[in-house]
């Protein structure tokens, strides 16, 4: 009986702070989003124009960077899909006037249009990539942009955000009508790696080193 009576009064004079602290913990090692769409960045150039014309090594780094994005989240354990207007239930929404079609195409260019499109979806969570300055130089071989992730719960609560800078050079073996794409992969796997990462944290171990003696 004084053994509870000890314990019960360590709990009711525990510091909020502690609480706090417990709360974050648990938080950290939540199990990772099992239905989370990913919304591919809008580069410029990849999506067709008023004529139908799309550049195409401009939706080649869409696809490349969108690909190692989400192959990243499924190390991670991550559930994730990515956007396309042609999923049945998108077709389904602007078929029944739900969204608008010119909404579908370009979901990402307003994260209200992105929320929406995400719960008609039925995901738990989405994530919006943002790529606004994709470069390629021909006469260094190098590939430069910035990736940033946009993570959301799907009542559009923000659960995190990310940015980074990516290089990739390509080799100089390869042939001149690949080497932008393989610039672009190189510096996609590894900001891919970076950004995923930082938005996912893995939980941390305890090993026995971190306990106190």
């Amino acid at each position: 009986m004084k053994l509870f009576a000890t314990l019960l009064a360590a709990v009711c004079l525990s510091p909020v702070a502690s609480f706090a602290q417990d709360a974050k913990e648990v938080a950290s090692v939540a199990a990772p989003p099992s239905n989370l769409i990913v919304f591919p960045p809008m580069i410029e150039g990849a999506m067709p124009d008023s004529k139908g014309v799309v550049n195409k090594a401009a939706k080649n780094a869409q696809d490349v960077i969108t690909d190692a994005i989400r192959l990243r989240m499924k190390l991670a354990g991550v559930g994730a899909f990515v956007y396309s207007k042609r999923l049945p239930t998108v077709q389904r929404a602007v078929n029944e006037n739900l969204i608008k079609a010119e909404n579908a195409a370009n979901p990402a260019d307003d994260e209200r249009i992105a929320q929406r499109i995400a719960e008609l979806i039925g995901a738990d969570e989405y994530i919006i990539v943002d790529v606004p300055d994709y470069k390629y130089d021909e006469a260094t071989k190098t590939a430069t942009f910035t990736v940033s992730l946009i993570r959301k719960a799907i009542d559009g609560t923000q659960l995190g955000t990310v940015a980074e800078k990516a290089v990739g050079v390509a080799p100089a073996d390869i042939a001149p009508n690949r080497q932008e794409g393989s610039a672009v992969a190189r510096a996609a796997e590894t900001v891919a790696e970076q950004t995923v990462a930082s938005i996912f944290p893995m939980p941390k171990i305890a090993t026995k080193g971190d306990k106190k003696k």
